[in-house]
């Protein structure tokens, strides 16, 4: 509040009207900033107290309804869990399948050629007569 002093006490000084309502108007507002800054200095331990009490309450009623479901629901047992795991890896072996079966297909989905199957042929016929050949190195 030196600041409001200082400045009443330069008004007090000066005869001119328009500083006299400057002054005026500055110290209202450093009153009404302060009030804020008290106010609000006060106000947020509350708040969080009140917002501690909220989750707290919050925290309990989850607790209830977890009690209340488990009070309802019995525990699964080791048959339910043994079939649920194998569902989930039969579905999961299923579309790996499906994922080979695209990936297979994208690599052979191409044109009927038959010049490229024709040297196929013979590539595999002659695979053929190298085993067909004697393994003895002494001829």
């Amino acid at each position: 509040m030196t600041a409001g002093t200082l400045l009443v006490a330069a008004v007090a000084q000066a005869d001119d009207a328009l500083l006299t309502q400057g002054a005026r108007v500055s110290v209202v507002g450093m009153v009404i900033v302060f009030i804020g800054l008290v106010v609000l200095t006060l106000t947020l331990p509350q708040l969080r107290r009140v917002v501690e009490r909220i989750e707290s309450r919050k925290a309990a009623r989850r607790e209830e309804a977890v009690q209340e479901q488990t009070v309802q629901n019995p525990a699964v047992t080791d048959e339910e869990v043994a079939a649920a795991v194998c569902a989930i890896n039969a579905h999961l072996k299923s579309l790996e399948q499906i994922e080979h079966v695209r990936l297979t297909l994208g690599l052979y989905d191409k044109p009927y050629r038959p010049w490229r199957l024709a040297g196929r042929a013979e590539a595999l016929l002659g695979r053929q007569a190298l085993g067909s050949r004697s393994r003895n190195r002494s001829l």
